[in-house]
C-alpha cells in the first residue's frame, strides 16, 4: 500500500471515529480534531517539496471563509466549522489544487439538501405538506418572484453575462448566482428598505421584456425561467415551512437543558414576553434576531444554562405567558462533511462538475 492510501485510510478512521462520537454524544471533542489536524500537517511536511504551496493559500483561504462564515450565520456550530476546515487542510497533501474548500462544500451541500429535503417530506404528514404547499405556492409570493427574477434579476445576470462572468462560472454558476439574486431582493431589500419596491421591480420586469425580447421569448428560457422559480420556491418556502413543522417539539419551560436550540424565541417587548418563531436556515432573519432584545442566545450553539436560570426565573414569576417552548430536533453536520470529504477524495473535485461533465459536456 502507498503512503497516500495509508494517509487517506488514517483520516477517514479518525473522520469517521469524529461522526460516531458526535452522533452520539452530541459534540466533536478538540482532542479529536487535534489528532486530525496534526496527522494533516504531518503528511503535509513530508509532501511540502511537491505542492503548491500557491494553490494551498488560496484553498485554505476560502475554506476558513466558508467554514467561518456558515457559523456567523447559523448554518453549523463552531465544532462542526472546524471540523470542515480541518478536512480541507488534509485534503490538500493529497488533491493539491486550489479549489478545495469549494470542492468540500459543495459536496457537503448538494447531497445535505436532496437527503434533508427527501427526509423531512416523507416523514411529514399529508396535512402539513398540503399546508406547506399552500404557504409556499402564495399568488402574491409568486409573482414578486416572477418579476424579481425577469426584471430586477435579469438585468444584472445580462450584465455579468456581457462582461464574460459565466464563462469562469458555468452554467451551474449561473443557477447559483441567479438563485442568490432573488434571494437578495426578496429577502433583503424589501425587508430592509422603508420604501414600496413592487413598482421598481414591475417596471424592470416590463422595460426587460421589451429590451431582451429576442430571447425571453424562447422556449429555452422560459424551461430556465419556471425551473428558477420552483427551486427558489421549494427550499426558500416550502422546505423551510415543513422544517419547522415536523423537525420541532414542545419542551415544558422547567424542562429546558443546556445545548437545546429553540425554534421560538422569548422576545422583551418594553414590561411583557413574547414568543417569535426561528426557521431553520432563514439567514435575514437570523441576522436581524441578532438585533433584537431576546433574553436567551440564539444560534446553533443553543441555549445556556445561565439562560435556563432567567428563563425559569421568569416563569415561576408568572412574567412569561406560556408554559411551553417549541425546540428544534438537533442536525449532526458532521457526518455530511465527513461525507463530502469522501465524495472529494473519490471524484478529485466536486459533484457539480462531475454533473457539467456527464450531462452539460462542459
Amino acid at each position: 500500500m502507498t503512503v497516500d492510501v495509508l494517509y487517506t485510510l488514517l483520516i477517514a478512521s479518525i473522520g469517521a471515529f469524529i461522526c460516531y462520537d458526535d452522533l452520539k454524544r452530541g459534540l466533536i471533542k478538540n482532542k479529536y480534531l487535534f489528532v486530525l489536524i496534526l496527522s494533516g500537517i504531518v503528511y503535509f511536511l513530508f509532501n511540502a517539496g511537491y505542492l503548491n504551496l500557491y494553490a494551498f493559500a488560496i484553498s485554505m483561504c476560502s475554506a476558513i471563509f466558508l467554514g467561518v462564515f456558515l457559523w456567523l450565520i447559523d448554518i453549523w456550530p463552531a465544532a462542526d466549522g472546524k471540523f470542515f476546515i480541518i478536512l480541507s487542510f488534509d485534503l490538500f497533501p493529497l488533491l493539491n489544487f486550489s479549489e478545495i474548500g469549494y470542492a468540500l462544500i459543495i459536496n457537503t451541500c448538494v447531497p445535505f439538501f436532496f437527503i434533508y429535503s427527501l427526509s423531512i417530506i416523507l416523514k411529514s404528514e399529508r396535512k402539513k405538506i398540503k399546508e406547506a404547499l399552500k404557504y409556499a405556492f402564495d399568488l402574491y409570493r409568486i409573482f414578486m418572484i416572477t418579476i424579481v427574477l425577469l426584471g430586477f434579476t435579469g438585468f444584472i445576470i445580462d450584465l455579468l453575462s456581457y462582461i464574460g462572468l459565466f464563462s469562469y462560472i458555468g452554467i451551474i454558476g449561473n443557477i447559483f448566482l441567479t438563485l442568490i439574486l432573488i434571494f437578495f431582493a426578496m429577502d433583503v431589500l424589501m425587508r430592509i428598505l422603508p420604501i414600496n419596491l413592487e413598482p421598481f421591480f414591475l417596471l424592470c420586469s416590463i422595460l426587460r421584456l421589451i429590451i431582451a425580447y429576442h430571447y425571453i421569448y424562447t422556449l429555452d428560457y422560459v424551461i430556465y425561467f419556471i425551473s428558477m422559480i420552483l427551486i427558489f420556491i421549494f427550499f426558500r418556502y416550502f422546505i423551510l415551512k415543513l422544517t419547522f413543522e415536523r423537525e420541532t417539539y414542545p419542551v415544558n419551560m422547567l424542562d429546558l437543558k443546556p445545548g437545546m436550540k429553540l425554534a421560538e424565541g422569548i422576545l422583551e417587548r418594553g414590561n411583557h414576553y413574547e414568543k417569535v418563531r426561528f426557521l431553520h436556515f432563514d439567514f435575514f432573519d437570523f441576522m436581524m434576531q441578532k438585533t433584537q432584545k431576546f433574553i436567551h442566545e440564539i444560534g446553533e450553539s443553543g441555549i445556556t444554562k445561565e439562560n435556563i436560570e432567567n428563563i425559569k426565573t421568569l416563569y415561576k414569576e408568572k412574567k412569561l405567558p406560556f408554559d411551553k417552548i417549541l425546540v428544534y430536533e438537533s442536525i449532526s453536520f458532521a457526518i455530511f462533511i465527513f461525507a463530502g470529504f469522501l465524495i472529494t477524495i473519490l471524484l478529485k473535485g466536486d459533484v457539480i462538475s462531475l454533473i457539467r461533465y456527464l450531462f452539460l459536456k462542459q
